[in-house]
């Protein structure tokens, strides 16, 4: 379901308050790489795959012109973050709660993906359950239904979700089961 988020104005999500945070992070929770532009890419694999051949600093100062990808996991051990990711489990809580989904959030976690303009996420599957918040720009966001075999196979997702090596999960036939959404932002899905 789509509903809308306040998160606009958090000073940690700014492009200047992420400059000056992400390096503080533990390395092993920035990945980057250059601008991703295929539907096939392991999306688990990008950071190595696909470098953009610069620092870290250099690629946050060029992400809104040059061509490069950031993915940060569990920015909440910043304390910058700390605050922001209380809230949301609390508001998340509250949302599944209210919707009869659920009475807890399980292995809360936060990711960040920070994009130049045209980069394109690979087609994946999350390993988790998550809600998708656009803070700056836009994007065309596309979601598959769920357990279908016919567009991930049974023992591809087993392998996926044991971390095996795959092949790519994107095929061009699967396009006809895209469900689009129009992201701005502010938006939630």
């Amino acid at each position: 379901f789509q509903f809308r988020h306040g998160l606009l104005d958090h000073p940690a999500l700014t492009i200047e308050g992420l400059a000056k945070i992400l390096p503080e992070l533990p390395p092993e929770r920035v990945r980057y790489s250059r601008g991703l532009d295929d539907l096939r890419i392991n999306f688990d694999h990008a950071h190595v795959e696909h470098r953009n051949g610069l620092g870290l600093e250099e690629t946050i100062e060029t992400i809104r012109a040059g061509n490069s990808y950031i993915a940060v996991s569990d920015p909440e051990v910043h304390p910058a973050f700390r605050g922001l990711y209380e809230d949301l489990c609390r508001e998340m809580t509250a949302l599944l709660r209210e919707g009869g989904r659920s009475k807890a959030i399980h292995e809360p976690r936060i990711w960040l993906f920070i994009a130049s303009p045209n980069a394109i996420t690979p087609f994946h599957f999350d390993r988790y359950s998550n809600v998708l918040m656009q803070i700056r720009g836009s994007k065309e966001v596309a979601v598959f239904p769920n357990f279908r075999p016919d567009i991930v196979p049974v023992d591809v997702c087993e392998a996926y979700m044991d971390r095996q090596a795959i092949e790519p999960l994107w095929r061009d036939e699967l396009e006809q089961h895209a469900i689009k959404f129009d992201f701005r932002p502010g938006d939630a899905l």
